[in-house]
């Protein structure tokens, strides 16, 4: 995945946010999931700044990603960095997805 900003969705057209507390480890398709630690944004906030915490075992903040966020009313933009970890992926629930990438902001 490259850096840059993100919508993300079921494969049934369904939006889907990062979880804001933490998931266990082996869960969203991968060892160590990255969930999002602190609030979405309300769309009057603009881009927010957040930092995506890696879950690892007795840790589930071993280490994070900045990250930025943008409610855009319908859905959550999400600017995305590249995992560091063979095994770490952004985590946004349990269901097949499907990670738009959007040219703007």
């Amino acid at each position: 995945m490259e850096p840059g900003w993100y919508r993300v969705q079921s494969k049934s057209g369904q939006d889907l946010t990062m979880p804001t507390s933490p998931v266990p480890l082996n869960s969203c398709g991968t060892t160590y999931p990255i969930w999002l630690q602190g609030a979405h944004p309300s769309s009057s906030d603009g881009i927010v700044d957040r930092e995506a915490c890696v879950a690892y075992p007795n840790s589930t903040c071993y280490a994070s990603y900045h990250i930025q966020i943008k409610n855009c009313q319908d859905f959550m933009a999400y600017y995305l960095v590249k995992a560091k970890g063979c095994n770490e992926r952004y985590c946004f629930g349990t269901v097949m997805i499907i990670i738009y990438s959007l040219g703007f902001v």
